[in-house]
């Protein structure tokens, strides 16, 4: 009779090499679901995550944000690949002309103190300053190498940067942030 997943047909015993492993990978299976893994798998209740964006390119000088998206209420977000692009030109990268920054509750549009209350954002620790492309569509998006998780309420964006000899026509940014967005208490 033939085996199936180590179990063995009716009236034969089991395979204890088969058995062993169907073992090994359902206790695989429950470190990848259980709870609180949310730094290595999306929790059961748990969805992943993914938004896109294109800009045309700025102008030189102006911090313009790119992506922006706002943590709801009760949830968590973990980032894990991001895309950092530009297309339509031909400039090598990591010569102060673009320059990317991930952050959190930091808009873009606030310039100087004009506002009784400034917001109390942040740059996301090294990736304030970024100025060499990550990811591609042809390769897909860079790997975050530190998860990071954001809280409810925090507004994530992406905000960029060109200097002078950038051109500011003929091309677009392409953005991305992918990850998984699950409750901020697991559910019973």
């Amino acid at each position: 009779m033939p085996r199936m997943n180590g179990l063995s047909a009716y009236g034969e015993l089991p395979s204890m090499s088969g058995a062993a492993s169907l073992l090994a990978r359902t206790s695989e299976d429950a470190r990848k679901t259980a709870w609180p893994y949310a730094w290595e798998h999306c929790p059961p209740d748990g969805n992943n995550f993914y938004i896109e964006s294109i800009v045309a390119f700025p102008s030189n000088g102006v911090l313009t944000e790119l992506l922006s998206y706002p943590i709801p209420d009760g949830m968590r977000l973990d980032l894990e690949y991001l895309m950092f692009f530009y297309v339509g030109i031909s400039l090598l990268d990591g010569r102060n002309l673009c320059t990317w920054q991930l952050a959190t509750d930091t808009p873009a549009n606030v310039v100087g103190i004009t506002t009784p209350v400034m917001p109390s954002g942040y740059n996301v620790p090294y990736w304030g300053s970024i100025q060499i492309s990550k990811g591609s569509p042809s390769q897909g998006p860079w790997p975050f190498p530190r998860k990071h998780t954001f809280k409810a309420r925090d507004v994530v964006s992406v905000n960029v940067l060109t200097t002078n000899p950038f051109p500011e026509t003929g091309g677009q940014f392409l953005t991305c942030l992918q990850g998984h967005e699950y409750p901020a208490e697991p559910s019973s």
